[in-house]
Order: structure tokens, then sequence, then C-alpha cells
């Protein structure tokens, strides 16, 4: 992937991202947007996140952890990411494709991947029971 494809993509995603926010979070969107959920009727590793996100930024940390505690990645990654993108464009920087390619390096060596993979699973135990 490019520079330009993946800036494009985080575009893309974040906006995509605050617009459904903006959206459940003035009460016009109620319904999930996951796939799975609709399918199974069971949650995915992801479901809540919108919730926790909400809960969030009305300050309630302990009920966005309840929700899923993704939502504090989310929500880290939510406000990082634009700001980042904008700081590369405006000083023709490529900090956020070196960082993405250094990540992305790291997920293909095995142990790492098992690890977060470990870490979804367990997520989604914890999201199915409670």
């Amino acid at each position: 992937m490019t520079r330009n494809q993946l800036y494009l993509l985080i575009g893309a995603l974040c906006t995509a991202g605050y617009s459904w926010f903006f959206f459940f979070y003035r009460g016009v969107a109620a319904l999930t947007l996951c796939p799975f959920k609709w399918i199974t009727g069971y949650p995915c590793p992801s479901c809540g996140t919108t919730r926790g996100i909400a809960a969030l930024v009305s300050g309630h940390a302990w009920q966005a952890w309840q929700h899923n505690p993704l939502a504090f990645v989310v929500g880290f990654l939510m406000a990082l990411l634009p700001i980042w993108l904008v700081r590369d464009v405006l000083l023709k920087s490529d900090s956020l494709f070196r960082a993405f390619n250094f990540i992305d390096q790291k997920f293909k060596n095995k142990f790492v991947f098992s690890i977060f993979a470990l870490l979804i699973i367990a997520l989604w135990i914890w999201n199915l029971n409670k």
C-alpha cells in the first residue's frame, strides 16, 4: 500500500467513523451495523465499542469499559489519526506511513500476532458472557 492510498483509506475511515458516531450520539442511529450480530444474534468482539466511546465522551470511563474495552483503543485512534494525518499532509511528511509499516511488520511476527489474537478471543469471550 502506498502512502497516498493509506492516507486516503485512513481519511475515509475517520470520516465514516465520525459520521456514524455523530448520528449514534445524537440518537439518530439506534441500529447495529454488525453483520455478525445480524446473522448469529451474538455479539462480535467489537460490539459495544460505539456505546463505549459515547460513554467516554460523556466522561464515564467505567461504563465505557463495561460496554467494550476496545472503546479506549478506538477512541484514542479516533482522536490521534486525523491530527496525525493532517500534520503529515501539511508538512509533506510520511511519519504516519512509517508508523503503519512498523506496526505491520510487528504483526507479521507469529508471537506478536498470536498474543493479539488471544487478546481478541478473550475479549470476545468476555463480550459473550457479559
